[in-house]
């Protein structure tokens, strides 16, 4: 019998085992892997004779990137595609398929007027002025100190961000940048407003996550009194038992700065998911939460309103097979 086993390959997969993951899939120990867009960036499997699509790609350069995983030594590959019965971009692309297949491939587009991501880059030559590092974890510039601590930047952190020096130098370097665009039309209108009150903006960037800390411990408490309440009954005090997990679980998330290299909670990919900082994606209006499903642990959901026809499809997943 063939060995059928496979293995995950995402961004939800730590760093180290997702190159473990690799290296066995290039030596064929590991024949199956599920993969979400993170096998489109680059990952060279030379041997690579199978990919199969669990769904039509958005766009012919996606498809592109994915179906040319195989075939990079120059073999003949098969490649594959499911197109959901329920979706009319995959039917769409059933009908006609060489929009996909044979499709040419449109130019990135960047609109390089767009104030949001403007301020996001100002807000970013800003803090390397300042010099202030966010470490790994937001525990790494709150009070953290206390049973009740009050989350407040660290006096050294305010010390550093609030230098006159660093916002004079953050000034002259943004102003450079933003006179290489041409299609801005008042330049020292936007650096002004972005500048003023930006130690404000950086400090209430850090309130959601303050709310969530804050969110769950509260739930430890409330519920570790109802599990030591002798009056409860069973069913309530394992209910509570459940909860406490959760949060337990979502504490785990925000803090733990071991594993949370992987997590949208690293500093400086939270502070790009605020929009306070730039990051590989611009999200507009999102919607954040923290799911569970069973006993896993707390989970980061991102929801963007940017492209509602995509927000009824599935998440995307291919799979690619390496003859063992």
């Amino acid at each position: 019998m063939a060995d059928y086993r496979s293995r995950e390959h995402t961004a939800q997969v730590p760093s180290d085992e997702r190159q473990d993951r690799e290296k066995a899939f290039r030596k064929g120990t590991l024949p199956i892997l599920y993969c979400s867009p993170t096998m489109e960036l680059g990952v060279d499997i030379a041997e690579l004779n199978v990919v199969n699509m669990r769904n039509v790609p958005p766009t012919p350069s996606n498809y592109a990137q994915r179906s040319g995983r195989a075939r990079r030594s120059g073999q003949p590959a098969l490649i594959f595609t499911y197109c959901a019965a329920r979706s009319q971009h995959d039917q769409h692309f059933f009908k006609s398929p060489a929009r996909m297949v044979a499709g040419s491939v449109a130019p990135p587009r960047l609109d390089l007027s767009n104030e949001d991501l403007l301020r996001s880059h100002i807000h970013a030559i800003w803090l390397a002025e300042t010099g202030q590092s966010l470490g790994k974890s937001l525990i790494e510039i709150l009070d953290m100190e206390g049973d009740e601590p009050s989350l407040a930047l660290l006096p050294g952190v305010m010390h550093q961000i609030e230098a006159d020096a660093a916002q004079q130098a953050a000034r002259e370097r943004a102003a450079s940048v933003l006179r290489t665009i041409t299609e801005l039309e008042d330049t020292d209108s936007l650096l002004g407003q972005t500048m003023q009150n930006i130690v404000q903006r950086f400090d209430g960037a850090c309130d959601r996550w303050r709310h969530m800390y804050r969110s769950a411990r509260k739930q430890v408490k409330v519920q570790e009194k109802i599990r030591l309440d002798q009056s409860r009954s069973l069913r309530d005090k394992q209910q509570a038992d459940r909860l406490r997990r959760e949060a337990l679980s979502q504490i785990d998330l925000l803090t733990n700065v071991e594993t949370i290299a992987q997590s949208d909670f690293s500093s400086y990919r939270y502070f790009a998911t605020e929009g306070f900082l730039p990051g590989y994606s611009c999200i507009v209006a999102g919607c954040h939460g923290v799911i569970s499903k069973g006993e896993m642990d707390a989970l980061w959901y991102r929801f963007s309103t940017l492209k509602p026809e995509r927000q009824r499809r599935p998440a995307e997943r291919y799979k690619i097979v390496k003859r063992a």
